[in-house]
């Protein structure tokens, strides 16, 4: 027998002479002999029982990834699907987008010429008028106009 040292365990007592020769004896062997049959049947139902346990507990462990991959599979295929129907409808709004119609258009530079013509006709009033120059130039109230002061008397 090993201890943890890994020595050797020596008895440190003698086996009795009368132990010896009762071992010996044809029954004592007949007997032990039953016992290992039994033994070693018995240890191979039990043996046989933990891989049959083993056995059934992997197959439905097995049964449960394949439903479980069929579940998976299902999925990626919605997604893929949904994926699909997003891009074509992404298509589809980006291509009537682009497509502006031709009346649109004209309107559109319409009004960019009425804007152009009141801009130009807006600009030089405002640069005409002496209401813009301040009071008092050269002090520290020089940005101070009449219009300003107009108003603040409004206000």
């Amino acid at each position: 027998m090993m201890f943890y040292n890994r020595r050797m365990y020596i008895n440190r007592y003698p086996v009795p002479q009368n132990q010896i020769a009762a071992n010996d004896s044809e029954e004592v062997q007949k007997d032990s002999e039953t016992k290992r049959d039994d033994n070693t049947e018995d240890n191979k139902k039990l043996i046989l029982d933990a891989f049959k346990s083993i056995n059934d507990t992997l197959m439905e462990n097995i049964k449960e990834l394949n439903r479980l991959i069929s579940k998976l599979a299902e999925r990626v295929e919605n997604l893929e699907n949904q994926i699909f129907a997003l891009e074509s409808q992404i298509e589809s709004e980006k291509s009537g987008r682009n497509q502006i119609p031709q009346s649109e258009i004209s309107n559109i530079t319409t009004e960019l010429e009425l804007l152009k013509r009141n801009s130009s006709v807006i600009q030089p009033e405002e640069n005409k008028e002496p209401s813009n120059k301040p009071i008092m130039p050269g002090c520290g109230f020089s940005a101070i106009t009449p219009e300003y002061l107009r108003s603040l008397y409004k206000r």
